[in-house]
């Protein structure tokens, strides 16, 4: 049997639908599914941890399934979360809002709704974004969010696009507690500000652990902040016009309630009304906005969604992304910066969202040895067998 989870990503939304209806209705195909899926992630699941794990992949499935991607303009699809347990995926998240009540001195900025602003802005475009990272199983979002939008306004102020080290914050921010069960986005943002310091992946890279409680000595890695420097940070107004006016200016940090919609988002524009947009779980970044959509940056790697970014709609209220944006404001030093530049994200946006998916299912078989005599039983005709079965 050919990998069927790469055949499905080939498929019109309404037949991968047919195809995994077909899967809920056929113990044995959905055996199948679970099988193939697990091949192409790299996992292997036995016994017990079998059974279980086939039970969390068949409710995956039946979200996906159940989705109706030409009434909601956006399509689901299965990947890695599919396999996990609600307390494995909440591990992809991390955004503690409990962590926010510290008093702190900072702009504030709010839309006065008579800003003359482009029809849209694309950070990817200008250079001024890395590609997607992935946090893992640590509750870190909150770094590479913020990270984010420092690596943005760095590039914006000096031309030079830096990836900078998610672990340091990770390590710094928070001294005596494990960074990995979780954060908040301005902590981060302000935690560079007052030491000035930010090292770069390339000389502290990502683990996906905090194994430095306590003092975590970041003077000991080179400081990647050179030719400018961390002196404010925006907290941008509530509304999407206060995040449209400063997303203007560069990359935001801010913060989304995610569902399953969110977690098996392939492509489309999100338009969630099945989240919270008051209880915020994780943190992401702004990067573009279209006069239909805002691009969200998200750090689950490029394996998700439309390689590793999200488009979610404008006019809604977005999970509540307007609630906790933040941009970072950098000066310039007096500092060169010879330090070699990191590669940016190449996603094009807008020939994803022009370019439909196949409208058919393409008249071929789905498995591999099908032969006539499987032509009677009617799951294999029509769905697996089309072209041995003359079915097309």
């Amino acid at each position: 049997m050919i990998v069927l989870i790469l055949c499905l990503s080939t498929l019109s939304a309404a037949s991968t639908s047919n195809v995994l209806q077909g899967a809920l209705s056929s113990p044995t195909l959905l055996r199948s599914l679970f099988s193939e899926t697990q091949q192409s992630l790299g996992l292997r699941y036995s016994g017990r941890e079998a059974q279980a794990r086939l039970g969390v992949f068949r409710r995956a499935v039946r979200v996906v399934a159940g989705h109706d991607t030409e009434s909601k303009g956006w399509e689901l699809t299965l990947n890695k979360f599919s396999l996990m347990t609600e307390s494995e995926k909440s591990q992809y998240l991390g955004l503690n809002v409990t962590l926010m009540g510290q008093e702190r001195e900072f702009t504030t900025s709010h839309s006065t709704g008579d800003e003359s602003i482009p029809e849209s802005v694309n950070w990817i475009e200008k250079g001024a974004v890395t590609r997607a990272k992935d946090q893992a199983r640590c509750g870190s979002c909150w770094t590479f969010g913020s990270t984010c939008s420092i690596e943005g306004a760095y590039q914006i102020g000096t031309g030079k696009l830096k990836s900078f080290s998610e672990q340091e914050l990770l390590h710094c921010v928070y001294k005596m507690r494990n960074g990995c069960t979780g954060g908040f986005n301005s902590d981060a943002i302000e935690w560079v500000k007052e030491s000035g310091h930010m090292a770069t992946r390339r000389n502290l890279p990502y683990i996906a652990k905090d194994t430095s409680l306590g003092d975590c000595g970041f003077d000991k890695w080179e400081n990647g902040l050179k030719a400018a420097t961390v002196t404010d940070m925006v907290a941008v107004g509530n509304t999407e016009a206060d995040s449209l006016t400063q997303l203007t200016q560069g990359p935001l940090a801010t913060s989304v309630d995610v569902t399953n919609n969110f977690f098996y988002y392939k492509r489309g524009i999100l338009r969630d009304t099945d989240c919270d947009p008051i209880e915020l779980s994780h943190a992401i970044a702004a990067v573009a906005y279209s006069p239909d959509w805002f691009l969200i940056k998200n750090s689950w790697g490029d394996d998700w969604g439309l390689e590793g970014f999200i488009k979610m709609a404008r006019d809604h209220h977005n999970c509540g992304i307007w609630i906790h944006p933040y941009r970072p404001i950098v000066s310039l030093t007096d500092s060169p910066d010879e330090d070699e530049e990191d590669e940016a994200a190449t996603l094009d946006a807008d020939i994803i969202i022009t370019t439909p998916p196949p409208t058919e299912e393409p008249c071929e078989d789905q498995m591999s040895g099908c032969k006539l005599s499987v032509c009677g039983i009617y799951t294999y005709r029509e769905m697996w067998c089309k072209k041995t079965c003359d079915n097309c």
